[in-house]
This record gives structure tokens, C-alpha cells and sequence, in this order.
């Protein structure tokens, strides 16, 4: 009999990008990534000069299968941040892109190889199940994340460290 492995299990990595932390955060936030991560965090914290009194960071990582989705639902639970995570594509998996704004809340969607969003085929058959043209758009819209983009489009340009390029500019 042959067992197959979870691929779930696998290693994976990305980018984590906060582009907007409460200062009085920003240590819990390198604590619960610790916790995720499975190792001691200490991000360069630089002030964003978009939003006073907030704080911008990034992270490269590398961790199991998964780890983005548990990033993200950790960071989440904080209404006050703005942030993006990556995890790349990994043997026998796509990869996830997760966004967040206290505006609009969590969106996650799926990305490929090459980093573009992928949409299945059950979410286009349910956004054309309304064929109302403008609700089509919009859902369509909303499949790929086109809100969260726009919105934090400024926080990546004020990056200012070349880090809105490893998002694979999938932002319209």
C-alpha cells in the first residue's frame, strides 16, 4: 500500500509587507509572526510617512506550506494595520496572496508560478450567474482584489525601497 504525503507539508516562502502598524503594535506583531514562523522576529520598523504615527516593515520568509494564511489570519485580528503577504508557488501547490486595509478587511486570492492571480472556475460561473454587466464587472473586480490594490498602491509606492516590484505589480 502506498502513503501519500500531505503536499501541504512542504517548505514554502514569501514576502510579508505591513505598510501601516500603530506603534503600540509593532512588537506584538513581531511576537505573533515569532509564533507563526517558528523563530525569533525582529522587523526594521521605519516610520510611514503616508499615515502619522504608523509604522512600515517587510519580511522575507521561508516556512511550511500554509504559513501566509496563518500570517494573515493572525494579523488580521488587528483592524489598524495595512498589509500584503506572498507565499510563492511551491512544488505541487499555488501560491496565496493575502491583503488587508481596516476599509476593506481580509482578501486572499489565489496566485500562480508566475504570481498572477488565479481565478477558478466556480468564481467566474458565480459571478456570471448575475450577468447584470456592472455587477459582473464589480465582482469580477472584487475576484481580483482591484479595491485592495488601489488602496494600498500609495503605501507601496512610499515604500520607497523597490519592494512594490516583488508584488509583481498586479496592482491596476
Amino acid at each position: 500500500m502506498i502513503t501519500l504525503s500531505p503536499i501541504h507539508l512542504g517548505i514554502t516562502h514569501g514576502k510579508l509587507t505591513i505598510h501601516s502598524a500603530p506603534k503600540s503594535l509593532c512588537s506584538h506583531i513581531d511576537w505573533s509572526l515569532a509564533e507563526v514562523l517558528g523563530v525569533p522576529i525582529k522587523n526594521d520598523w521605519k516610520l510611514q510617512p503616508l499615515l502619522s504615527g504608523t509604522f512600515q516593515c517587510s519580511l522575507n520568509w521561508q516556512a511550511k506550506n500554509g504559513s501566509a494564511a496563518r500570517m494573515a489570519t493572525s494579523l488580521a485580528g488587528w483592524n489598524y494595520l495595512r498589509f500584503e503577504i506572498r507565499q510563492d508557488a511551491a512544488l505541487g501547490s499555488d501560491g496565496d496572496y493575502f491583503r488587508f486595509t481596516p476599509n476593506l478587511k481580509l482578501h486572499r486570492a489565489t496566485i500562480g508560478p508566475s504570481g498572477d492571480v488565479m481565478i477558478n472556475e466556480n468564481q467566474i460561473t458565480a459571478a456570471i450567474s448575475q450577468l447584470d454587466s456592472e455587477e459582473l464587472a464589480e465582482k469580477l473586480e472584487n475576484i481580483l482584489g482591484t479595491c485592495w490594490d488601489r488602496e494600498l498602491e500609495p503605501f507601496r509606492i512610499a515604500m520607497g525601497d523597490g519592494s512594490e516590484e516583488l508584488i509583481d505589480r498586479i496592482s491596476v
